[in-house]
């Protein structure tokens, strides 16, 4: 399923996300401004659902850390818990995605091989094709690939 698709589907159960009314309008906003950002951000990623409500969960820790500092109901120890919690998130978050970068390059470096291999392969010639390989094995060991 693709990311929007699950997006949208989630933005159809407006009241699982959000937060509590009495954190009022400006911390809504916040929080509905982080959770539209962070979707932008990743529009085009495939991400999973966990991936999609992670970035709720990441937006209201945030939200809930911030209001209690405003409001002073925040102790230290709370404070540190609430912004080890949060990074710890975050890191997660960011882990997911890059685990999914991994695998759409993997991806798209079979897709690049198998186009080299079939054009390589039109090559009448076994010296000119053998020539051509090498230089193609060189230039993708040269990038890194």
């Amino acid at each position: 399923m693709e990311s929007q698709d699950i997006i949208s589907k989630m933005d159809a159960f407006p009241d699982i996300f959000n937060v509590p009314k009495e954190y009022g309008d400006h911390w809504t906003e916040v929080y509905n401004g982080i959770v539209s950002k962070m979707r932008q951000e990743a529009a085009g990623l495939p991400m999973t659902t966990a991936q999609t409500v992670l970035i709720e969960r990441i937006a209201y820790t945030y939200v809930s850390l911030r209001f209690r500092e405003h409001d002073g109901s925040l102790s230290a120890t709370a404070e540190k818990d609430g912004n080890s919690r949060f990074l710890s998130m975050v890191q997660e978050f960011n882990r997911m995605l890059t685990n999914n970068d991994d695998k759409l390059r993997e991806k798209m470096l079979l897709e690049v091989q198998s186009i080299v291999v079939e054009v390589v392969s039109l090559i009448k010639d076994d010296k000119e094709r053998q020539s051509l390989r090498q230089l193609v094995a060189q230039r993708f060991a040269e990038a890194d690939l």
